[in-house]
């Protein structure tokens, strides 16, 4: 079996599991997958410390992969102007935001995992008439 250290803070990938500081969250990422993958927009499931654990076809068409620090991937200095993670973290609660006119951002919080939650992004569409 081979180990892939994704970084210095402790994001493990082996071919059998993914770990966050010795934490397992295979069965986690089973599940987002299960019911993220069809979503019409961007899904990330992140930990608190900003690290994408796994993300849907959508998000990693854009550079959302696992490993990667959320923030890091985006497009111009605004992409992650007034990001919620933080305030969702302290809180415990879902937000969302519309500070870009064309889509919705939500952030969250995944029961039972106090330091993950789903980010997610959706296009708002043009009114049909």
């Amino acid at each position: 079996m081979t180990n892939e250290i994704k970084s210095a803070t402790s994001v493990v990938t082996t071919n059998e599991s993914t770990t966050v500081d010795n934490k397992n969250y295979d069965e986690l990422i089973r599940e987002f997958h299960r019911f993220w993958d069809v979503f019409p927009g961007i899904a990330r499931l992140i930990t608190k410390n900003h690290r994408i654990l796994a993300s849907n076809s959508i998000a990693a068409e854009k550079g959302f992969v696992e490993g990667a620090i959320c923030a890091q991937v985006g497009t111009g200095p605004n992409a992650h102007r007034k990001c919620k993670l933080n305030k969702m973290f302290a809180d415990k609660v879902g937000y969302t935001d519309r500070v870009l006119g064309d889509r919705v951002r939500g952030w969250a919080p995944v029961e039972g995992y106090d330091d993950v939650c789903v980010h997610f992004t959706v296009m708002i569409p043009e009114s049909e008439d």
